[in-house]
C-alpha cells in the first residue's frame, strides 16, 4: 500500500492487518490489508451486492451508526465500496468514511474518523489525496 500524504499526520507502522495509523488532533486514519480466499468481487452485480452486505455488517456492529452514503466506485484499478457514516460517542457526534478496495487476493482498508465538525476538512486535505494516489498490488507481503 502506497500513497502520499499530507506532512504532518505522524503515520505510525501497525502490525497486521494493520498497515498504518495517523492522526490529527482527537481524528485519524487508519489503513489495513487482508488476505482474502473469498471470491472477491468481479463484476458490478456483485459489487452492489459486497456494498449492502458491508453497509449491514456495519450497522449490526454499531447499533448507534448511521448511514450516510454507500457508493461503489475504482480505486487504482480495482473495485472499492465507500461508507460514510455518523455515531454517537461519549465526546459528541463522529462522522466516519471507509474505503474497501478489493484487488487481487486482498481487501484493503482506509479509514478515517473526525468529530462531524473537522470532518469536512479532514476529508478533503487527508482522504481525498490519500484515495486519489492510493496503489495497490493486490497481494498481501507477510510481515517481517
Amino acid at each position: 500500500m502506497r500513497f502520499r500524504h499530507p506532512i504532518g499526520l505522524g503515520l505510525v507502522d501497525k502490525p497486521a492487518p494493520g498497515v498504518f495509523r495517523g492522526s490529527a488532533g482527537e481524528a485519524f486514519i487508519a489503513g489495513f490489508a487482508y488476505r482474502r480466499a473469498e471470491q472477491l468481487p468481479r463484476n458490478r452485480k456483485e459489487l452492489a451486492l459486497a456494498r449492502r452486505r458491508l453497509a449491514a455488517a456495519t450497522r449490526k456492529r454499531g447499533r448507534d451508526y448511521e448511514l450516510v452514503s454507500a457508493r461503489t466506485l475504482r480505486v487504482d484499478g480495482g473495485r472499492a465500496v465507500e461508507l460514510l457514516g455518523d455515531q454517537d460517542v461519549s465526546n459528541g457526534r463522529l462522522r466516519t468514511r471507509s474505503l474497501h478496495v478489493y484487488k487481487g487476493r486482498a481487501e484493503y482498508v482506509i479509514e478515517l474518523s473526525a468529530s462531524a465538525g473537522d470532518f469536512a476538512q479532514l476529508d478533503r486535505t487527508v482522504y481525498r489525496p490519500i484515495r486519489r494516489t492510493l496503489r495497490l498490488t493486490g497481494k498481501i507481503r507477510k510481515r517481517r
